[in-house]
């Protein structure tokens, strides 16, 4: 009998609770037991937890939509025929069909899903049993957290798995989980009613932590309050993550006028600044003093090294990385005699087994023989960059109508990649050709450039050999999934 990826997490709830073994007091085996479990205030938190801890793992991302699998769909690593990352030679190609494609795929698709669920399951719970959580601005920060969650997971399926945002010949119908039931499966959605529903989603998040989230106070860092869910909110999706989302969401869908307002909250507010040499002459090399939210990991380290070799004395087959040639393509036209990024975000001279050198991220790596204090290692070293203030300024240089705005922003931008110099744009249309190239550059191995492509429907990518379309855009559901098709018969 053919099994259903989302039908089935339910069951799977329990290895999802039980798995997060060091925040989990309790295992829940059956309904009872998970309704104890929500029966107080510890509860809801280590089920929160165990979201991030999953959103943290290697099927998402923790690599495969940040360092490997996302980014071999934009073309952005150099992997050759005997590259022993199968996968990522797959969707390179786009060869779907490939068994390591559709392992990948399945691995993205149901480690969504089972976010998803356990965020369901909170909830579900957080209306029936919230009144276990102790004070107001505690039970504001996990149910809006929850629902950012769940709209975030629920966006990058819509990127991944959706139509084309603009001019779709295919229009494709995608599942939004919004309850726990063994019983019924979700929904299939056509794009506009899904998009809405990621929409409501974040205005559910917005809605619990604009008053009560303790980052617009206390900011990003804030690390003095007994209870560890209000410290270091720049860990979680707090308030101006989730303003990020929207701005994200609404750039994706082709709605810049929302997309700016949203941005231009965070903006208005700058809970953290742009960040450059200040972090990165400290080994700092992901940027955590510009970000809006991010994952701490401390197994990080453990295989970013294999997975992007910086740090290997001799590069392999199932590194990633890029040639000097593409290096050299990606910073054309930018002044790269002082820049931070280009300096120190690459290592140029790592040599590969024939001994050429090949350019590596640096991104993810940190010094293991120096000894740091547990503070920097959580919220400096071992961190995978979800949303940074870099995105936001782009954002807003992308969809301001306001020239002088946008050369007012890329000033300040390119200083803070320590460019000396900065000439100015002479129309929009510049700055948004600059903006595009600027996400490839920017966020490498962070996992947003397919997306960049996908919504300008850009057909021909920095690095490819052909034009692409809609049939490689759209990365097909898993095999295991149902036919939405079937269930309306």
């Amino acid at each position: 009998m053919k099994k259903y990826i989302i039908h089935n997490l339910f069951i799977l709830l329990c290895f999802l609770l039980s798995a997060c073994n060091d925040w989990l007091d309790v295992k829940p085996n059956s309904q009872t037991e998970l309704d104890e479990m929500f029966s107080s205030y510890d509860g809801f938190k280590s089920a929160l937890t165990g979201c991030y801890i999953k959103l943290k793992d290697r099927s998402l991302y923790g690599e495969n939509l940040t360092m490997s699998h996302i980014e071999s769909l934009a073309q952005l690593w150099a992997l050759q025929e005997n590259s022993q990352r199968q996968a990522d030679l797959s969707l390179s190609k786009y060869d779907y069909q490939s068994i390591y494609a559709k392992e990948a795929i399945t691995e993205i698709y149901s480690g969504f899903y089972n976010v998803i669920v356990q965020a369901n399951t909170i909830i579900e719970h957080i209306e029936t049993n919230g009144s276990h959580i102790n004070d107001s601005v505690s039970f504001a920060l996990i149910k809006g957290e929850t629902y950012a969650i769940r709209a975030l997971c629920h966006l990058d399926i819509l990127r991944i798995f959706g139509q084309m945002p603009e001019n779709p010949i295919r229009k494709v119908r995608l599942p939004y989980a919004e309850e726990v039931s063994i019983k019924n499966h979700p929904a299939y959605y056509d794009y506009d009613t899904f998009c809405a529903k990621i929409e409501k989603d974040l205005s559910f998040a917005e809605t619990a932590l604009e008053k009560k989230d303790p980052v617009i106070k206390q900011g990003i860092t804030y690390n003095n309050n007994e209870d560890d869910l209000h410290n270091y909110r720049g860990l979680d999706l707090n308030y101006y993550a989730v303003k990020a989302l929207q701005s994200r969401f609404y750039l994706y869908t082709n709605q810049p006028d929302k997309a700016y307002a949203a941005a231009r909250v965070i903006y208005d507010a700058m809970p953290v600044k742009l960040s450059g040499l200040e972090d990165l002459n400290k080994g700092y090399n992901a940027l955590p003093s510009e970000c809006l939210f991010a994952l701490s990991n401390n197994e990080l380290i453990d295989y970013s090294i294999d997975v992007l070799g910086y740090g290997s004395q001799q590069l392999q087959p199932s590194q990633l990385y890029i040639t000097s040639d593409m290096l050299s393509k990606l910073y054309q036209g930018v002044d790269i005699s002082s820049h931070n990024r280009y300096a120190l975000s690459w290592n140029k001279t790592t040599p590969d087994i024939l001994g050429e050198n090949r350019p590596v991220v640096t991104k993810y790596y940190y010094n293991t023989s120096t000894s740091y204090a547990p503070e920097v290692y959580l919220t400096k070293l071992q961190l995978v960059p979800i949303i940074r203030m870099s995105e936001i300024y782009l954002i807003l240089m992308e969809t301001t109508r306001d020239l002088e705005e946008a050369n007012a922003l890329y000033t300040d931008y390119m200083m803070s990649h320590n460019v000396g110099k900065i000439d100015q744009f002479t129309s929009l249309e510049k700055v948004k050709t600059f903006v595009i190239d600027e996400i490839r550059r920017e966020f490498y191995a962070e996992g947003q450039m397919f997306y960049t492509y996908k919504r300008h429907g850009i057909r021909r990518m920095l690095f490819a050999n052909e034009d692409i379309g809609e049939e490689q855009f759209i990365v097909p559901l898993p095999d295991t999934e149902y036919n939405p098709a079937e269930l309306n018969r």
